[in-house]
């Protein structure tokens, strides 16, 4: 399977760890900290993990496919990211879907 080019810096392309095995490509997740299957949507998430590093976000300061309270719905981001400021200490939230459309593959 081929991977599209994203419209990302080409360093963040770069940093996402990639690898062949008997299952098929593999790509490393930071977050949870182990491999799993590429699949086009793992694509979009792990470059958006990369960036949002390279943001300032610290990877201890990120989940993955969390569930999320907004008043009474609980809805789910593939990435969600916080940060605390450095004047008030109130937390900073991003939170990211990662979708691709399957004719790009």
């Amino acid at each position: 399977m081929g991977f599209p080019t994203l419209l990302f810096p080409s360093e963040i392309a770069s940093a996402v760890e990639l690898r062949e095995t008997t299952k098929g490509m593999e790509i490393w997740d930071p977050i949870r900290k182990k491999w799993l299957i590429a699949v086009p949507e793992e694509w979009v998430r792990q470059h958006c993990i990369i960036y949002l590093e390279a943001l300032g976000f610290h990877k201890s300061n990120m989940s993955t496919e969390a569930g999320v309270q907004t008043g009474f719905k609980q809805k789910r981001t593939d990435i969600v990211a916080w940060q605390r400021s450095k004047t008030d200490y109130s937390r900073r939230m991003q939170s990211a879907v990662c979708k691709t459309k399957s004719s790009y593959f």
